[in-house]
């Protein structure tokens, strides 16, 4: 009995037995619902499932959901497939697909077919929109977040937002800045030895260092509001409510409201916001898009800086070699910092899902329309299809690619985006920040060498050997051949990549040079954390925060400094 026919069933017999006609109107309901429920079990692949039911015990074991996640999408699959399958909520909810394969990584953030969406905030993610608003953090996502790229990850605003982001990059990431940043980071570093003293926290030090070179080299701006401490909790709080979904507290609120009105009507004519405020007054954005984005700039910054930061430091503290490497050799700084950023990304684990607009195939793998697409950087890098002994540091896996990018980049090719002018060196010369001081910065040309994401610069990275690799199965046999090889995806991949990258880079790059090249640095108690997998070293708190902290001392290096 289908659901038309209950209207007529009724008819016939409520004239004479209202009791009989609810009954059987509830009976032809049951019946229409269980008919519907066998259709669905019939097209269901009962291994999805079982693999979400597995999966979400797995995430029921221990205490940090970033670990277990991605040994339980190992644990359901098996290594040598391209792809993990599941149903959420078991067989209601929308197929659940991550890739394991780089070429469907590829395939996905290439095609138009797919969107990138925010889960909270997009009318992609009806039930994402329900929980922000039910726990009442959807004013506070509205007030400060809506207008930015960070929830407006695809389409005319994100192409717009995009292009005044590169514009930027464009302008102000230079030679120049790189011998900033470098002079800045020594200076902070002798300063914060002699206001902290020699013992402190790793991260906590990364994330001050972080903060005050990015009020000063990117946003033109000196902090009034609050001190530095407070800013960096505003941050941390102000975006680590999204992971928590309620808003932050009153008093942090309206901490942010001083903070963020007092950088726009103050900040300096060279920084990010008087760059995003032009675009604003020339029509570009508006102001929603211009005013959240500078807010974005500083919640992301603020995480994925001192992430990118703390980690080759404590390998630098935790193992001499390496750090002996990198003091001998500027280049091999990269290639260390490169591999280091495969086991430990600067961004957050978890990156921006994609949905599918329409139904697709790669391969053998079928993709129903609605299907949702989660890329996750450590399923790719901890592959051992894919890298060769993928949970060991190898100081040397991207020695090849970087050297040779090295040998093709000169300050011709980089052009004038890289080049400052007289009146910009004139301008470094003015300021008491290179006083004193011999610049060591890195050249943007070794910057450069990191960011390597053409296909062939990605199939140049070592791969297991045939004899070491994985049984092929027979899904994957049958991916495309022909696709196109991202499997080194630190910054994200695609449409998703993070636009201010080489400004990043340049930044964390310097602040590990001038530490290492002027300090010696000892862990003190780390609580085990280096001896731990490195899948087990972060959790999904501000990104990637550390699983716990590092406690450090520095000591000055030969008396230098």
């Amino acid at each position: 009995m289908s659901m038309t026919n209950i209207p007529d069933t009724i008819a016939e017999i409520g004239g004479t037995n209202a009791k009989a006609a609810v009954f059987v109107a509830v009976l032809c309901l049951f019946t229409s619902a269980i008919t519907r429920l066998y259709t669905s079990f019939r097209k269901t692949e009962w291994g999805e499932v079982k693999e979400w039911c597995m999966i979400t015990a797995c995430l029921q074991r221990g205490e940090n959901p970033a670990s277990n996640l991605i040994k339980a999408l190992h644990e359901v699959s098996g290594m040598h497939l391209f792809y993990v399958r599941v149903r959420m909520f078991g067989l209601f909810g929308p197929h659940l697909i991550f890739p394991k394969d780089e070429g469907l990584v590829t395939h996905v953030t290439r095609s138009k077919k797919y969107v990138r969406f925010n889960p909270l905030t997009s009318v992609h993610s009806p039930a994402g929109r329900l929980i922000t608003k039910a726990t009442g953090l959807d004013s506070y996502i509205n007030k400060y977040l809506t207008g930015s790229i960070w929830c407006n990850l695809d389409g005319p605003h994100a192409k717009r937002q995009k292009a005044v982001y590169h514009g930027y990059i464009q302008k102000s990431v230079s030679q120049n800045l790189s011998k900033r940043a470098y002079v800045f980071a020594k200076e902070f570093l002798r300063n914060f030895a002699e206001r902290e003293g020699s013992e402190f926290d790793l991260f906590d030090m990364c994330q001050k260092l972080n903060a005050e070179m990015q009020l000063k080299l990117m946003y033109d701006y000196t902090l009034k509001t609050c001190s530095l401490e407070r800013y960096v909790e505003i941050a941390n709080k102000g975006f680590q409510c999204m992971y928590k979904f309620r808003a932050p507290e009153k008093d942090i609120i309206e901490d942010m409201d001083k903070l963020f009105e007092d950088m726009v009507a103050n900040s300096g004519d060279d920084g990010f916001i008087a760059y995003f405020k032009k675009a604003h007054l020339e029509g570009k954005l508006s102001f929603d898009e211009f005013y959240h984005n500078v807010i974005v700039a500083v919640f992301l910054s603020q995480q994925t800086l001192p992430h990118g930061t703390f980690w080759p430091i404590a390998r630098c503290a935790h193992d001499q070699g390496v750090l002996k490497a990198v003091r001998n050799d500027e280049d091999s700084l990269v290639e260390y910092v490169s591999e280091e950023f495969r086991i430990h990304g600067p961004s957050s684990p978890i990156l921006m899902p994609y949905i599918a607009l329409e139904e697709d195939s790669y391969g053998s793998l079928a993709v129903p329309k609605g299907s949702i697409i989660q890329i996750m950087p450590g399923l790719l890098h901890a592959n051992p299809r894919l890298w060769e002994e993928p949970n060991t540091f190898k100081q040397k896996r991207f020695s090849s690619v970087v050297r040779k990018r090295l040998s093709s980049l000169s300050a011709t090719i980089i052009g004038s985006d890289f080049d400052s002018d007289d009146e910009e060196e004139k301008k470094l010369d003015d300021t008491d920040l290179i006083e004193n001081f011999e610049s060591k910065a890195l050249t943007m040309e070794s910057i450069s060498a990191m960011l390597f994401s053409r296909t062939d610069e990605q199939d140049a990275l070592d791969r297991p050997s045939k004899k070491k690799m994985v049984r092929r199965s027979s899904s994957l046999e049958n991916a495309p051949k022909s696709a196109s090889k991202q499997r080194y995806i630190p910054f994200g991949v695609g449409r998703g990549i993070c636009p201010a990258q080489r400004l990043g880079l340049t930044t964390v790059l310097n602040s590990v040079k001038a530490l290492i090249d002027d300090w010696d640095i000892e862990i003190i108690d780390d609580k085990g954390l280096l001896e731990r997998p490195s899948q087990d070293h972060i959790l999904v708190d501000t990104i990637s925060r550390p699983r716990n902290d590092i406690r450090c001392r520095i000591m000055k290096r030969d008396g230098r400094i």
